[in-house]
């Protein structure tokens, strides 16, 4: 066996993707490749973020309402309407429509009285108030999104308010999907036969992987048969249309654990088999000349979602050029107990205490056959190998089911 550190760094040792290029309105969950600078002033123009007239502001130096300023309505401007140029009284404009040129504020239209065609001014502004300045937003060649930026669509709403029409993004990895088992049904309404248990492993990685943005061919459930297994691995390959092969079960060292040597047999390099993990101690990695990931994960459910969430996805990130995430710590509810040597993932729950830290609490039923602890966690709490036991109140790691995607709620009083 070797350490989860090792593993990793073994794991990432190879180059992202290639790079494409797409329209803006597709690149969202694609990581950009490129620096993209702002070819223009945003907003374009000095316009109005109100309803109501554009005045000089000094004009306006002595309003009160017992000596207020009246003055003559001489134009107006709609939004989309070119600049006007005005001369002396007030221009009545609209959201978004460009400023007469001269005019420096604009008074809310609920804050004047107007009869006929003049306007009653009862209090001074300030220079700039109500107003959107070319540039406030974006100035020519401000930086919009760098390479290693995740697009969303906050970037998709900024790429589109510059007029960027494309962005080269790395692409994500295609993937497929096996799993191993002669034990193994889909989920029907037939009833299960002696021995008999319902595939939840592949339902779980294809919802997840489906959730966090990537497209997952599902290859189906491979019996106990290495022949059978070796066509179907054989058929994946040749189609090379996958980056990265998953499959569950079939890896540790049983009668019937046949990957390893079938991996060797197509002329793969098995890069580890075995880490230091609870769950998923058996977890394989090999890769094929060709470039393609191959990962073995262990058959039992938890063992699946621990190998997803710390093999597959670092891999993912690292094959788009993302860097290496990085785990909040948080302040461990209860002592918890682990077999020194190994590195322990527990389902657990984080929360945010009354003095605004993060603390966790580490479930019952860490077993890798336990799914029901799954329903209440929102993290993954991460004990070392060095120790065996970590007291209440001893800060630990804690990840998010997903990358980045925290669901925290205050601690109940």
């Amino acid at each position: 066996m070797i350490s989860y550190s090792e593993a990793l760094k073994r794991l990432l040792h190879c180059a992202p993707l290639p790079t494409t290029s797409l329209p803006i309105q597709q690149a969202c969950g694609f990581v950009t490749a490129e620096r993209i600078a702002s070819p223009q002033s945003v907003p374009p123009f000095t316009n109005s973020s109100m309803d109501g007239f554009a005045i000089r502001s000094e004009e306006l130096a002595t309003a009160t309402p017992n000596a207020p300023v009246i003055l003559p309505i001489v134009g107006s401007t709609a939004a989309g309407e070119s600049p006007a140029t005005a001369k002396g009284g007030t221009w009545e404009i609209m959201t978004g429509a460009a400023l007469p040129q001269g005019y420096d504020a604009v008074v809310k239209i609920e804050d004047v009285e107007c009869f006929g065609d003049r306007v009653r001014f009862t209090a001074p502004i300030v220079k700039g108030e109500n107003v959107r300045l070319a540039g406030q937003d974006f100035n020519l060649g401000d930086v919009v999104v760098a390479p290693g930026d995740i697009i969303g669509p906050a970037q998709i709403m900024a790429l589109a308010a510059v007029g960027q029409k494309n962005v080269t993004v790395y692409r994500k990895p295609a993937i497929t999907l096996l799993n191993t088992g002669k034990e193994l049904v889909q989920n029907t309404d037939a009833p299960l036969k002696p021995g008999q248990i319902r595939d939840a492993s592949g339902p779980y990685l294809i919802t997840m992987l489906k959730a966090l943005g990537y497209g997952a061919n599902y290859g189906g459930i491979v019996p106990d048969d290495d022949k059978l297994f070796r066509a179907r691995l054989e058929a994946i390959l040749a189609e090379g249309a996958s980056d990265v092969v998953i499959s569950t079960g079939a890896v540790s060292a049983g009668k019937f654990d046949f990957i390893p040597d079938i991996l060797r047999t197509l002329g793969a390099e098995i890069v580890f088999h075995k880490v230091t993990n609870r769950p998923g101690k058996p977890v394989l990695y090999a890769r094929f000349a060709n470039g393609i990931h191959y990962l073995g994960l262990p058959g039992n459910p938890v063992s699946t979602a621990v190998g997803l969430r710390f093999f597959a996805l670092p891999l993912f990130r690292h094959l788009q050029a993302l860097p290496e995430e990085k785990p909040l710590m948080a302040k461990l509810l209860t002592q918890t107990r682990k077999v020194q040597g190994l590195r322990f993932y527990c389902k657990a729950y984080t929360s945010v205490s009354k003095d605004q830290s993060l603390q966790v609490e580490v479930f019952d039923g860490q077993e890798s056959f336990k799914i029901k602890p799954m329903l209440q966690a929102n993290c993954w709490a991460v004990f070392d190998e060095d120790s065996s036991g970590f007291p209440a109140g001893e800060t630990v790691a804690i990840y998010p089911l997903m990358p980045d995607r925290w669901m925290l709620r205050p601690l109940c009083a």
